[in-house]
């Protein structure tokens, strides 16, 4: 009698691995795991559209009349960039970061979030962006995201906070606060993550790679940053 070989039901395993696929993004989005997000998005256009709902966008009209956008920044100062005059200033709602020098908005550059990138960062995983008073504490060239700007979150207000929530059980009481926000780039060649407006992010800042390297260029260990909603 001839023996014939076990059919394979492609179709079949194909829905077994978009089930795993979404159960993973589900479970990214409840903060249960940590991946980043670009490798989702970049892997192809069929996965894209797999995960695109459930994905944080950018609304389509943000932001909104970036200041100098196009000029570079060394050129708008009218002096050697000292950078001891340099602030960040990052508006969460309107998706912009801007350099101040010298007290004055000189220029304005496009970000995309977390996926939550309306609430304040309350524990480690919801995937917000901490609001409040910072300072860059470190700042060093990333083999994934071009440049790392290191912000010194926690501060003390950003523990007097999340104590708080703890006690209001808007967290759970073995909830760690979290770390490592910064401000950085995108994987090379995916700027798209940023002009698409792409929350890819587990809460830090992100911008295009051109961004990110002039921005890089003005600032130093100390620097002011100033993250409001």
């Amino acid at each position: 009698m001839r023996r014939t070989r076990p059919h394979i039901n492609i179709i079949n395993i194909c829905a077994v691995f978009v089930v795993f696929l979404l159960l993973c993004l589900f479970l990214w989005q409840l903060g249960v795991i940590e991946i980043d997000l670009w490798h989702v998005f970049l892997a192809s256009q069929p996965i894209q559209t797999i995960s695109k709902p459930f994905m944080s966008y950018r609304p389509e009209d943000l932001p909104r009349n970036l200041i100098n956008k196009d000029k570079p920044l060394r050129d708008l100062v009218n002096e050697p960039i000292d950078k001891n005059k340099i602030e960040i200033h990052i508006n969460k709602s309107a998706y912009k970061l801007a350099v101040f020098y010298d007290g004055e908005n000189t220029k304005e550059y496009a970000i995309v979030l977390g996926p939550d990138p309306v609430h304040d960062k309350l524990r480690e995983g919801d995937g917000r962006t901490p609001e409040g008073e910072f300072r860059v504490q470190d700042l060093y060239p990333h083999p994934s995201w071009s440049k790392f700007i290191w912000i010194n979150y926690p501060t003390k207000d950003s523990w007097k906070k999340h104590e708080q929530a703890k006690a209001k059980g808007l967290i759970g009481a073995n909830d760690g606060i979290g770390g490592e926000i910064g401000i950085h780039g995108v994987p090379s060649r995916d700027d798209r993550l940023i002009t698409e407006g792409i929350n890819w992010t587990h809460g830090c800042i992100s911008l295009t790679r051109r961004d990110i390297n002039e921005i890089y260029e003005v600032l130093q260990v100390g620097t002011k940053v100033r993250i409001i909603h």
